[in-house]
């Protein structure tokens, strides 16, 4: 307590604020704020910018801050003045005369008199102004401190080895995968959660701490109540502890799981960058090159001195106008990237096509915008897709326009000939005979004969006109510049004047003629299908009149072809209702004139339409091979009917024709056998008559067909024998017994003597070979004695019987005894039969 009485020299002197209030305990018990000022020292004066007259006489509320007015003052801290009378202290803030809140530390103290009644309060205010200060900034750092520490998720530990006292920052527990204050904190608990692995070297360094120089870091992995493993680095530093000894350390923790992560993704991008087979160019906003990759190099051959510092226009070909670049940096600008096909040039001059893609970046500032290209070489691309280009339009054999290009151009030139009221001519060529070539010399040599003859072709060609490999050995002209149809006639006929040349083929000499069909735009049809259609039908007519010659097209040929396909349709029709029949044609011994057989001819009845020649659909079931179910029906239509007649007591043997494409059917001896043993028939009644064209196809297999017929106990007949290219000697290879001699060779045998001839010497030649002869064809009495002096074995002809139904022939069979007396019955035996 200050003394009653103070010396106004010494409160002058004092640095700090001095106030002197008078008070009564009244005034206590009231409101201390509302007691007046008395006195005020100058440092007082100063602090609060007033002159001393303006503050005495002032409540003392008047220099308070109005937030203090009452906290200062509470009633409490006033009787602990009064009754135990020390020195008061308390912060509190004083207002300036410009309204400035000063921060000031408050020492009070109650001046009393002489009967221990208060009458002055003493108030010394020390400015604490720069203490506050430092305080609000520790404040304000410690906050920003924390917040930091927060952001950067950074765990926060220290512990004194000697005391074993641990604490931590709350991140610790979120980097462990646990709450705040999950568990007590202590080295052991968080040790606890270190991956097992990595246990034994933690601990080898925590034993080791003391020997700590200063600092350590080291990273370890973590597992976290999820079972999640993480990285975690750690810094330590020796620090001294209270006692001044170097057992506290303290240290951070941080999570470095993802920055690990990043780190592998941009080493494994780094290395796909540097690995990649596209090239990589980076620039800046003024089109510099800063960086490429290997591949660029690799695909420009420049490295990267030679274009670091210059400008992509480095790689230009000039292949494209200065528009093409200007739209890409138009689109790049607008949208920020820019793709598509460009030519460059290599390093060595040679220009290339590369897929180039170009993204903009822009920077931080939005101003420093880089552009990354990224690029491939296309050029095996296009090369490919030129090749593939090449094979859609061009015959890989032969290089011609293929079929889709040539129908291609022959709509364009209709489409002109439409404007023009001209003509054009189409010519579809066909080679005659290619398939003997395939199948003898193979298809390698068949192809080089193809490649041969093409390249004739185009060398023959005229200006403006199109040659094309329309299929196989088939090609198409197409003749644009027509003055009238004498111009395709004289083309046609200068192509198969040219082909009376060989062509080489190995060490082949190969001749080959072709059969041309013709057809005129607008007359013989407007569209180009029907054009070629046309062509084709002609051409065929062409070899049905003996191949090596042209054919224009006429409207019967259309008509012969809708009754063809007509035939097409409906042949498995036919097959499946019953249509088909069997007739039988006698074969009659030539010594006895008794009927010592038959063969068996096949016949289509029609309901409606009556009978189908068998030259109108046999060469179309050969075609389309409804040939071999018909002929293996046939097989067994004959042999029942033959076993009937036997069983009726006629010693007889029937002859079933065999074509090409059921002689070499894989089921053929399969088939007969069926037959055989479905009928009951003697294989020795059973005769196949197989053409010369069926067995030289391929002579080593089908000697082995034979034979194993010939083992059955069938016998073997070659048919129009004489019409076929076989020669003499493949007779003694086939294990054959009877010839049949065509009746080209017997119908003017009469009239030509050379015809004769050569009748007589194959009945000659087979008589010297053990084989046995028959003779179709036979019409005139002339014909039979001339046969017959011959020794030819059996005649077959109209002058006995034309082909009759079995019910006809049973007839034919039971009068046979009335009608084969002599010759002279056979017109009467004929009128008779067939009535």
């Amino acid at each position: 307590m200050l003394p009653n009485h103070y010396s106004k020299n010494i409160t002058d002197s004092l640095a700090e604020l001095l106030v002197v209030v008078s008070v009564t305990e009244e005034t206590f018990r009231d409101n201390i704020t509302n007691a007046i000022i008395i006195d005020i020292n100058a440092a007082g004066c100063n602090m609060l910018d007033y002159s001393e007259n303006e503050l005495i006489g002032q409540r003392f509320s008047f220099i308070l801050s109005e937030k203090d007015n009452k906290p200062i003052f509470e009633e409490t801290m006033f009787y602990s003045l009064l009754n135990s009378g020390p020195v008061q202290k308390i912060e509190s803030c004083l207002q300036s005369k410009n309204g400035t809140l000063i921060p000031v530390l408050l020492s009070l103290s109650v001046m009393k008199d002489n009967n221990d009644k208060p009458t002055k309060l003493l108030c010394i205010a020390h400015d604490i102004s720069i203490q506050k200060a430092i305080e609000d900034a520790l404040r304000r750092n410690q906050h920003i401190l924390s917040r930091a520490q927060e952001i950067a998720r950074l765990g926060i530990w220290d512990w004194d080895m000697d005391s074993n006292k641990f604490s931590c920052n709350n991140e610790m527990y979120r980097i462990f995968g646990f709450s705040d204050r999950a568990f007590p904190p202590s080295i052991k608990n968080f040790i606890a959660h270190i991956h097992p692995a990595d246990k034994i070297s933690l601990r080898g360094i925590i034993k080791n701490l003391r020997g700590l120089n200063k600092q350590y870091r080291h990273e370890f992995r973590i597992v976290l109540p999820n079972n999640e493993t993480r990285i975690i680095y750690s810094h330590i530093e020796r620090q001294q502890n209270n006692a001044g000894k170097h057992s506290l350390f303290m240290g951070t923790l941080q999570d470095i799981t993802e920055l690990r992560k990043k780190e592998d993704q941009l080493k494994i991008a780094t290395q796909v960058f540097q690995s990649a087979i596209e090239g990589v160019v980076v620039t800046n906003s003024d089109s510099i090159i800063h960086f490429i990759n290997p591949a660029f190099t690799k695909i420009t051959g420049y490295s990267p001195e030679e274009v670091i510092g210059k400008k992509p226009k480095i790689l230009r070909s000039n292949h494209h106008k200065d528009s093409f670049y200007k739209k890409m940096w138009d689109t790049l600008k607008n949208k920020g990237h820019w793709e598509g096909e460009i030519w460059n040039r290599r390093k060595n001059g040679e220009a290339y096509p590369e897929w180039l893609s170009i993204n903009a970046i822009a920077g931080n500032n939005c101003k420093d915008t880089k552009y990354i290209g990224v690029f491939h070489d296309i050029t095996t691309i296009k090369q490919t897709e030129e090749k593939l280009n090449y094979r859609e339009n061009f015959d890989a054999l032969t290089g011609l326009p293929n079929r889709s290009l040539f129908m291609d151009r022959i709509n364009q030139a209709i489409a002109k000939k439409q404007r023009t009221k001209e003509n054009l001519a189409i010519l579809f060529l066909d080679l005659d005979h290619f398939k003997n070539i395939n199948e003898s010399l193979g298809h390698a040599e068949g192809d080089t004969l193809l490649l041969n003859v093409a390249k004739h072709f185009a060398g023959n060609l005229r200006k403006g006109d199109t040659l094309t490999r329309f299929s196989g050995d088939s090609f198409i002209f197409l003749i644009e510049d027509l003055t009238n149809v004498k111009t395709a006639i004289s083309m046609a006929e200068r192509i198969l004047e040219s082909l009376q040349i060989p062509f080489n083929v190995k060490e082949n000499e190969l001749y080959i003629t072709a059969s041309i069909g013709i057809a005129i735009y607008p007359d013989d049809g407007e569209k180009p299908e029907e054009l070629i259609k046309n062509a084709e039908l002609a051409m065929n007519r062409a070899k049905t009149d003996g191949r090596n010659r042209y054919q224009l097209y006429t409207s019967a040929m259309y008509k012969t072809a809708v009754k063809r396909l007509s035939i097409e349709k409906n042949m498995h029709k036919a097959l499946k209702n019953g249509e088909f029949v069997v007739f039988y044609q006698p074969k009659i011994s030539s010594d006895s004139l008794k009927i010592v057989g038959m063969e068996a001819l096949l016949r289509w009845e029609r309901p409606g339409s009556g009978l189908i020649s068998p030259t109108d659909f046999i060469p179309v079931s050969e075609e389309n091979g409804l040939i071999v179910p018909i002929g293996e029906w046939v097989l067994h239509e004959a042999c029942k009917q033959t076993k009937a007649w036997l069983d009726a007591g006629y010693s007889l043997s029937v002859a079933v024709n065999l074509s090409p494409k059921q002689f070499h059917d894989k089921n053929l001896i399969h088939a007969i056998r069926n037959a055989l043993e479905k009928s009951k028939l003697p294989p020795s009644c059973l005769e196949l008559e197989i053409t010369e064209s069926a067995v030289m196809n391929d002579v080593r297999i089908a000697v082995s067909i034979l034979k194993e017929l010939r083992e059955m106990g069938i016998t073997l007949s070659v048919d129009d024998f004489g019409t076929g290219y076989s020669s003499l000697n493949s007779l003694k290879i086939f294990p054959i017994q009877k010839l049949k001699i065509d009746q080209s060779f017997i119908r003017d045998m009469d009239k030509n003597p050379k015809d004769a001839s050569l009748v007589d010497a194959i009945v000659s030649m087979a008589g010297r070979l053990d084989l046995k002869v028959i003779a179709e064809g036979v019409e005139t009495k002339e014909h039979l004695r001339f046969l017959q002096n011959c020794g030819c074995n059996e005649v077959q002809g109209f002058i006995f019987s034309p082909p009759i139904p079995a019910a006809k022939f049973s007839l034919f069979l039971k009068e046979q005894s009335v009608f084969l007396k002599s010759p002279e019955s056979f017109d009467f035996m004929n009128n008779r039969i067939i009535e």
